[in-house]
């Protein structure tokens, strides 16, 4: 799988995108410290708000340093605060600062460093929060506040008279002319340089203040009673209280060797960097309203999501796993697994876990209700254990591939690690081989176990002692006792050992006594080849065919291919060959077979089975009793048999059929 070098990055000084007039006034306490290690502080992810009122704000970013980390026994490593985008260079906190200021949504300028929290505070600020006038204060003091003495005089007249008793060298005077206003009131008295306080804070002192604080208070809310029903001194209040708060998380890892795990793509290429298993989170936070504390999280999962195991292209995937880093005790798990003390790991009950592209799937394949799973996995000291498995919701096969012109069907399977390494599988299904029949007719299907070592790959091998039966109908049965599945030269083939039975009414069936015990190899379009050197498979037991006054000993098999016109037609043929000594009585004739075969059509018309004699080798010993050594004469020579009927168009004179 393809790998890509980590590249370094460049990540930019927190002083660059971020000053101190970005921080409301509030915040002005830390404003020396921050302004001392803003320009030390790297960053990335920064992501910040603002609402349109200015009230509220919102800051993301991490905060990056060089990789804190410790390295652990059998190449393990902790890392505190892993960066999650796979930069395994560095250590990244994630840092939040949110907060809102109602105040500042009424008045940008307001500085709570200046405000007293006296009763005219709140009073002068409700009236700035609100935006009310001066005649608005006028008018609303006289409808609530101002009682005339008498029914002699006005309102008008008593607040003259009330303001003339706070300040005599005032002598305010209404005109005598006019019928007063609210408006022009205000003016008469704002243009009284003898009175030194305006219309507003003058209606306080007039009317609101007094000795007893609670009075002052009580004025005070029927001032803003129909403004604020719920109390202007808990509205302003509820205003001018900041509201922030600042989080900063804090994680650890386990990163593993790359000979454990290699972390990988969604479609299971290899990434750089390591695969770390992070399995633990603390979110430490300051609120204003919550006030200092954290939120931790035990459970874990891997950094990326996807990672292969070692080299078998095992690709895992989970959550929620618990770490042991103790190297004098165990977590429950590993002591129930009976892991020495000194293991350091992670346990993970339960994850998912898929198999590559080069095992046995098939895109092509119907879908099933297959989940690939992980039981009671270790990841740590010694490598990989545990076990991986296929569970389904009905009895269908699991799985399905083709490998060359063989077909896989899986009904089980599972894989069991011990320290990165396969110990015991139980992967059954069956393989269809092409062009052979089984004892009912239909395409020849035998049942298979399938191994893996630790590398990944695979073998495939038959689970019927008894022997499974191949069959070419009118020609032989093979009995298969073991096989494998191998490929060369990009070609895919089942190596078999077995018995090799030929069919009870043909020539040579009738001749064998059982079956003969042969290597075979069939190939992935159907074609098959004898086991053994130059194609010729040597017997372990030599087989007597009989000819009538001669009996040919069968010591070796051969196997080939033919072409010949029959019936008008050019037909394809395999033949078996069978070499061996031949006895002919009277003694003294020692003969060999050469040309001795059986044919039989494989192409798609009607099955034409012969056995043809072309030539016999023969020595001739005279006298007949004694041995070559002592011999008097050896007459050597060969002894041709050509064909007389026309059963062998085309190929006059190639030897006789039976």
């Amino acid at each position: 799988m393809p790998t890509t070098a980590v590249a370094k990055r460049y990540y930019p000084k927190l002083s660059e995108v971020i000053t101190l007039d970005d921080l409301p006034e509030f915040l002005s306490f830390a404003r020396e410290g921050l302004n001392a290690i803003f320009d030390k502080i790297h960053y990335k992810n920064l992501q910040y708000s603002k609402s349109y009122r200015g009230d509220a704000a919102f800051y993301s970013l991490d905060i990056v340093s060089r990789e804190i980390g410790l390295n652990l026994p059998f190449g393990l490593r902790l890392i505190l605060n892993p960066d999650e985008q796979g930069d395994p260079n560095i250590s990244s906190f994630p840092v939040t600062l949110e907060y809102q200021w109602e105040i500042l949504a009424y008045l940008r300028a307001f500085k709570l460093s200046g405000f007293s929290f006296t009763p005219e505070a709140f009073y002068e600020l409700g009236l700035q929060i609100f935006r009310v006038s001066e005649d608005q204060v006028l008018a609303h003091t006289l409808n609530y506040f101002v009682e005339p003495v008498n029914d002699t005089i006005s309102k008008f007249e008593q607040l003259v008279s009330d303001i003339n008793l706070l300040y005599p060298s005032a002598g305010l005077v209404l005109p005598a002319n006019e019928e007063p206003t609210v408006s022009s009131v205000v003016i008469l008295i704002n243009e009284n340089s003898n009175i030194p306080k305006s219309v507003s804070p003058l209606m306080f002192g007039l009317y609101l203040l007094d000795d007893d604080l609670e009075v002052v208070n009580t004025r005070l809310q029927e001032f803003y009673n129909l403004i604020v029903p719920e109390g202007i001194e808990a509205f302003i209040r509820k205003l001018i209280k900041p509201k922030a708060k600042v989080s900063l998380k804090l994680s650890a890892a386990i990163e593993f060797p790359t000979n454990v795990l290699q972390p990988v793509d969604v479609n299971g290429n290899v990434l750089p960097g390591t695969t770390k298993f992070k399995f633990a989170e603390a979110i430490l936070y300051a609120d204003t309203e919550a006030g200092i504390g954290y939120k931790a999280q035990i459970g874990g999962s891997l950094i990326p999501q996807y990672s292969q195991i070692g080299n078998t292209g095992l690709i895992i995937e989970f959550t929620n796993a618990l770490l042991d880093l103790s190297t004098n005790t165990n977590i429950p798990q590993a002591d129930a697994a009976g892991y020495s003390n000194d293991f350091t790991g992670v346990f993970i009950e339960s994850a998912t876990v898929g198999l590559p592209q080069t095992w046995l799937q098939n895109p092509g394949a119907p879908s099933n209700s297959v989940e690939i799973i992980g039981k009671n996995l270790f990841i740590g000291t010694g490598g990989f254990s545990g076990t991986i498995g296929l569970q389904r919701d009905n009895d269908t096969d699991l799985l399905y591939k083709k490998i060359g012109g063989f077909e896989i069907a899986l009904n089980a399977f599972d894989i069991t690690f011990l320290q990165n390494s396969i110990i015991s599988s139980n992967i059954r299904g069956s393989l269809k081989v092409k062009g052979f029949k089984d004892a009912l007719g239909n395409d020849a299907e035998i049942a298979v176990l399938v191994s893996f070592d630790g590398n990944g790959d695979f073998n495939i091998t038959a689970i019927e002692a008894d022997g499974i039966p191949l069959i070419v109908e009118g020609v032989f049965t093979f009995f298969v006792k073991s096989l494998t599945l191998g490929r060369q030269d990009s070609r895919y083939f089942i190596g078999t050992t077995g018995g090799l039975l030929f069919d009870s009414q043909s020539a040579v069936g009738k001749i064998f006594d059982g079956p003969l015990e042969i290597g075979l190899k069939i190939w992935d379009d159907g074609s098959i080849q004898l086991l053994g050197l130059d194609g010729a498979f040597k017997l372990k037991t030599p087989k007597n065919l009989q000819l009538g006054p001669a009996a040919i000993t069968i010591t070796a098999i051969h196997h080939g291919t033919h072409e010949q016109v029959h019936n008008g037609l050019l037909r394809k043929y395999w033949f078996f060959g069978f070499d061996g000594g031949i006895n002919i009585n009277p003694g003294g004739i020692d003969a060999r077979g050469d040309g001795v075969k059986l044919y039989f059509t494989v192409d798609n018309g009607p099955l034409h089975v012969f056995f043809r004699i072309q030539s016999i080798s023969i020595d001739l010993i005279i006298p007949a009793k004694s041995s070559a050594a002592e011999a008097a004469v050896i007459i050597k020579g060969y002894l041709s048999m050509k064909q007389p009927s026309a059963a062998n168009e085309g190929n006059p004179g190639s030897g006789t059929e039976y």
